[in-house]
């Protein structure tokens, strides 16, 4: 079977609220890494498939600012429902980032 990108789109969308419970938040050592590669001043950071907005919250409460992409509306909406001025939210998959290249300096995938 072909890989189907609009099926796992719609399938995300569908488990919000189940998502938003089983995810409370990531492992602090993961947001103490990123603290500790990102080595400029006013970083901006992009939390690609960034879900209900979880890791893009507990980055930002770190100081960066941060832009979380992903192509669910639904995702983005719940992500949108916690107000935090660092944080903004766009619908857009990974490979269709609104940004330059060269916008962001590191890259960070938990599975590698």
């Amino acid at each position: 079977m072909p890989f189907q990108k609009d099926n796992i789109h719609r399938n995300f969308s569908s488990v919000v609220k189940a998502y938003e419970k089983a995810r409370h938040q990531y492992p602090n050592e993961i947001i103490e890494w990123c603290k500790s590669v990102i080595k400029i001043d006013h970083p901006l950071v992009l939390d690609v498939d960034c879900g209900t907005g979880i890791s893009t919250r507990q980055l930002a409460d770190t100081g960066f600012e941060v832009v979380g992409p992903d192509p669910s509306r639904e995702m983005i909406a719940k992500a949108a429902e916690v107000k935090n001025p660092l944080c903004k939210y766009v619908v857009a998959s990974a490979e269709l980032i609104p940004f330059p290249n060269h916008t962001t300096s590191k890259w960070y995938n938990q599975y590698r």
